[in-house]
């Protein structure tokens, strides 16, 4: 049985630290396959009301969704790392997650941790945190680096 990582991506830099830490998981012996994911919303009204075709919305939604995942998707490749990629429509993007790593028997989440925003200290958590207080497996948080402040001689 393989280890299976579930690895949200957001197309922010933080997510493609997450990558970046699931990759050295696997560069220091960590067998495991990745599952990649990327959770879009469901087209809006207007888009609706905008694109009539609902074949052309499913293929914006899928090309927005590899665009923001194919940074990360470049960095498993040229690691050699097993993994599959899954786009995953709704709009609740924890159900999406929980329901994912159900279906996919994930034994691991790992999830970029962003600066807390106003609306995070008044309450309302992120959703990596909101995954880590659901989830029914180990969530690992990534934090971007923080760029070290040069020094002057």
């Amino acid at each position: 049985m393989d280890f299976k990582i579930l690895l949200p991506l957001d197309g922010t830099a933080v997510s493609l630290q997450q990558a970046r830490f699931a990759i050295q998981l696997g560069l220091n012996g960590l067998k495991a396959h990745h599952v990649v994911t990327n959770i879009q919303e469901p087209a809006s009204f207007y888009e609706i009301l905008r694109v009539h075709d609902p074949s052309m919305l499913a293929q914006l939604t899928t090309d927005t969704a590899q665009e923001l995942m194919q940074p990360a998707l470049q960095l498993l490749d040229a690691a050699k790392l097993s993994y599959e990629a899954i786009i995953v429509e709704d709009t609740h993007p924890v159900q999406g997650m929980l329901e994912l790593i159900a279906l996919q028997h994930c034994d691991l989440a790992i999830v970029g941790l962003h600066d807390r925003s106003l609306f995070e200290r008044k309450g309302l958590y992120a959703t990596s945190e909101r995954l880590a207080r659901a989830a029914p497996i180990p969530v690992l948080s990534v934090r971007a680096p923080v760029p070290r402040e040069s020094t002057r001689a």
